[in-house]
């Protein structure tokens, strides 16, 4: 018999903090402001932790407050994608695209720290958007999907490598989910359709 599942107890503290603060007056808002930097950074821990549920909640919270924060976007995407009984593949793509757009109107900053390297947020943000689709795609195979659906996740899966492949043609993310996409492409579609689509501008030739 598993152990039960433990709840992090600062999310605990954020979670009664939220569900009280509307019942707290005007005379005691100044002692009772929520430090959103706070929330942010425990629910980056979460995400690195793998806690996807209690990240979820946080960052619903944090982006209620704070909707063009483009790095909150980007872990909620995460935990969308990797919410094991609740995978909602639209949403995840939609958050992690509505991240890499806020991203470029901040002026290509993400308010992740830890995201240093010069356009690495861009080029995560489309592999983690491939990712969601070749999940919809091993979704959608288990379920006997009708083929114009499966065909178009693995479509969008490629499109986002190849957004990827753009801003760093040599990044190893990018070469190993470019061979995983192409793996699917050759076991979903004929070689007649793989020949129109590799003419297509989005695609990068086979070298």
């Amino acid at each position: 018999m598993n152990p039960p599942k433990t709840t992090n107890p600062r999310s605990l503290l954020w979670l009664l903090g939220v569900l009280i603060l509307p019942f707290v007056s005007c005379s005691q808002s100044s002692t009772s402001e929520i430090n959103y930097d706070a929330m942010f950074h425990d629910a980056e821990q979460l995400i690195l932790e793998a806690k996807w549920r209690e990240a979820h909640f946080l960052l619903r919270v944090f982006l209620k407050e704070n909707p063009e924060h483009p790095g909150a976007h980007f872990y909620l995407g995460r935990s969308y994608l990797f919410l094991a009984d609740d995978f909602r593949p639209t949403i995840a793509e939609g958050e992690l695209q509505t991240a890499l757009a806020l991203y470029r109107e901040n002026g290509n900053n993400s308010y992740i720290e830890r995201f240093d390297s010069p356009n690495y947020f861009e080029i995560i943000c489309n592999i983690e958007s491939a990712k969601v689709a070749m999940k919809e795609y091993a979704f959608l195979l288990e379920f006997n999907a009708h083929p114009t659906m499966i065909q178009d996740s693995i479509q969008r899966a490629r499109f986002y490598v190849e957004e990827a492949r753009k801003v760093a043609p040599t990044n190893k993310d990018v070469l190993d989910y470019d061979s995983y996409v192409r793996s699917l492409e050759e076991s979903t579609f004929s070689q007649a359709t793989l020949r129109d689509m590799r003419g297509r501008s989005y695609y990068t030739p086979i070298k």
